[in-house]
């Protein structure tokens, strides 16, 4: 098959299927059909040869750059219309973050402190009571890209202080940054103590 029948034939693939695989074999296949033939003809013609392959290969890049961008397109359209709502993209981002954490610990830093939050009532507003918030360590805060999700949280029982945090899996709302707190967690509620836990980051 002639070179120019080979690119024909992906471009034409390119634009009516969505195969990425299939496009750049076809790309692949008359680059080097061409590279082999001029080649072949003697050291004349290595120069077109290589001149020809180079302008091949540019052509496989932008068919890639096309599937790419066509296949990201698909995949963004899915995860709004799975998630709904106005807060789709970030549900869809944020459904990647979920990770669990073993053995920190768990302060407390007051009831109601949480009021000039880093979060800023981001993805979800807070200080509605309806679920107790959490201030998260630098390690799993993400730079902020966990505000609005939840942990749940089960205490280990080993820990010192007058309050330990339940045994019972029970969630926070996250919504503040804790510097100092490495991976572990401090609850914005009233308590005494430092206890370990164990707690993964999901959806509320």
């Amino acid at each position: 098959m002639a070179f120019e029948d080979l690119f024909t034939k992906a471009r034409d693939s390119h634009i009516q299927s969505p195969t990425e695989d299939h496009t750049h074999e076809l790309a692949a296949t008359a680059s080097l059909h061409s590279f082999l033939s001029f080649s072949k003809q003697g050291p004349g013609k290595v120069m077109k040869a290589q001149s020809l392959l180079i302008a091949v290969l540019l052509c496989w890049s932008s068919l890639a750059a096309a599937a790419a961008r066509r296949l990201g397109g698909q995949a963004s359209s899915s995860e709004e219309q799975s998630a709904g709502g106005s807060f789709a993209g970030m549900s869809a981002r944020r459904h990647l973050l979920q990770y669990t954490v073993n053995n920190v610990d768990a302060t407390y830093y007051g009831q109601g402190n949480d009021a000039r939050s880093w979060c800023k009532g981001n993805g979800r507003p807070y200080g509605d009571g309806s679920i107790p918030t959490v201030a998260l360590g630098p390690n799993t805060f993400n730079n902020g890209a966990v505000c609005g999700q939840c942990i749940i949280m089960t205490g280990t029982g080993r820990g010192a202080g007058f309050n330990p945090v339940s045994t019972s899996p029970t969630k926070y709302l996250i919504n503040n940054l804790c510097p100092e707190c490495g991976s572990g967690v401090d609850m914005a509620k009233n308590g005494d103590g430092r206890w370990q836990v164990d707690y993964y980051i999901t959806s509320c």
